[in-house]
């Protein structure tokens, strides 16, 4: 494995990261607003 694709997949963990906790962060405020 190169460390391009180290890189790569780091990228691609940090944006799946973000995204997960956006949706998370969007779902508990509805839950708390409702």
């Amino acid at each position: 494995m190169s460390s391009l694709d180290i890189q790569r997949w780091s990228n691609d963990f940090t944006a799946l990261t973000k995204v997960i906790s956006e949706g998370i962060e969007q779902f508990v405020l509805r839950f708390i607003s409702s």
